[in-house]
């Protein structure tokens, strides 16, 4: 693994890459306009309905963001089908890293594919640390220092392979 890049590894089944995660990771999904306090920090988020949706991070009561991040084509679903379980936007606290904040938003685009993107507000002020989507869908694991994340892609064939990145 090459600390801050994804490392792929791809594998033919699921049952696999489910031995390896320790953590179920959960999201909600989040109610816009309003801000969400963001870990042990004074930070806050908020999602502003706008097109595309803005994702604003601000320290402590400040109007001004200092991070902000344009999710375009991002739509969030609830519900069981189509994976929409796992769209949200959810905080990622890592051991080695207990104040650093991170945010893992999860949401649909096009018909019916599904993106993650890493935010790291106080490193990348304007763009995702990591992103990356699913033809069908995304998911991710927390493990003490890192995530396992796992997602669909087809190939030329016709036939859908599975992806695993571990980040950082």
């Amino acid at each position: 693994m090459i600390k801050g890049r994804p490392v792929s590894l791809v594998f033919g089944g699921i049952a696999l890459s489910a031995a390896l995660w320790s953590l179920p990771a959960s999201a909600d999904v989040p109610l816009q306009g309003l801000r969400h306090k963001l870990g042990d920090t004074d930070d806050h988020w908020r999602l502003d309905d706008q097109d595309p949706l803005v994702l604003s991070v601000f320290q402590g009561q400040s109007e001004i963001p200092y991070a902000r991040y344009k999710l375009t084509g991002c739509r969030f679903c609830s519900g069981e089908d189509d994976n929409c379980e796992k769209d949200g936007i959810a905080e990622i606290n890592f051991i080695s890293q207990p104040y650093e904040p991170i945010l893992a938003v999860t949401c649909h685009v096009g018909a019916h594919s599904q993106r993650l993107q890493i935010l790291t507000p106080s490193q990348n002020q304007n763009s995702a640390a990591y992103r990356a989507t699913g033809d069908y869908y995304i998911m991710y694991e927390q493990a003490p220092d890192h995530l396992m994340i796992s997602y669909d892609m087809r190939k030329g064939d016709g036939t859908y392979t599975q992806t695993i990145d571990i980040w950082p």
